[in-house]
């Protein structure tokens, strides 16, 4: 018995030892790709926000290539190969592209909001924790550092927050108790809002998280037919005694948005001027 024990122990010391070093927790990253991007119409009407150009240097020199791409090159860089994409079913131009790219695909027949398409891809990640992302945005680094503090701190969600002067624009966070972690701060998060009057911090939400499976379960119990909403999730896990947690970027990790027409222009011109 004593040496079934020892045996046991040393397995996992060196499950721990394999997870600080090789960091394959969390291998699982699924990209939101199925929305009809009307801020950034009439270039959606005949091109997949997915697929909205930005510049990178991964091969040298300076291209531009689909954001959706340096997303996955992104999350292969850091050693996460598995990744899938929520894709609307009609979309044929976007799933041809992604079949070429090795990215596994699921379908939202009907665009009912992003945690009903987050609900699409519950097959892919039913077991292990994930990154969430969606396909219009991408940080300029800082995912490493939100995975490491998530397999610290060993919450059901880690959300990626930033600070903004304008927070009533946002979707908002309330954050509890301070601690830091990783070189970036980390609050418990007590509640968030969208778009709020009166915002209780200036700490916004970006479309970038790690989840367990926990997700998939909270997003079934708060929907209610319809529109479904990720944060309806995330608020279902708060009241329900979860925990949530969010990472605030540093000054040098940027949240790189093409959503819109005026954060598409900053996202080129940051993309740009980085590859220099």
């Amino acid at each position: 018995m004593l040496t079934n024990n020892i045996y046991i122990f040393l397995c996992f010391i060196i499950k721990c030892i394999n997870l600080v070093y090789f960091g394959d927790y969390i291998n699982k990253v699924i990209i939101t790709a199925a929305g009809m991007g009307t801020r950034m119409a009439p270039f959606t009407k005949v091109c997949s926000k997915a697929l909205v150009p930005i510049f990178s240097k991964a091969s040298g020199k300076i291209e531009v290539v689909p954001i959706i791409d340096e997303l996955a090159r992104n999350f292969r860089q850091i050693g996460i190969n598995d990744i899938g994409a929520v894709v609307y079913k009609d979309d044929k131009h976007l799933i041809e592209h992604l079949k070429q790219n090795g990215i596994s695909l699921f379908y939202q027949n009907e665009r009912l909001g992003f945690g009903h398409a987050v609900l699409m891809a519950k097959k892919f990640s039913e077991k292990d924790p994930f990154i969430l992302n969606a396909e219009d945005g991408i940080l300029s680094s800082g995912y490493d550092s939100a995975i490491k503090i998530f397999e610290k701190i060993n919450p059901e969600a880690l959300l990626i927050l930033r600070r903004v002067a304008n927070p009533q624009r946002y979707g908002i966070v309330e954050a509890g108790e301070e601690s830091e972690i990783e070189g970036h701060k980390v609050y418990k998060i007590k509640g968030a809002e969208e778009k709020p009057n009166n915002p209780k911090s200036d700490m916004a939400l970006v479309a970038s998280y790690i989840f367990t499976p926990k997700i998939f379960e909270t997003l079934e119990k708060a929907s209610k037919g319809g529109v479904l909403e990720l944060t309806d999730g995330i608020s279902w896990l708060i009241k329900n005694n979860y925990s949530v947690y969010g990472m605030v970027l540093n000054n040098n990790e940027r949240w790189l948005n093409v959503g819109d027409p005026q954060s598409y222009f900053e996202a080129l011109k940051y993309s740009f001027e980085e590859q220099q």
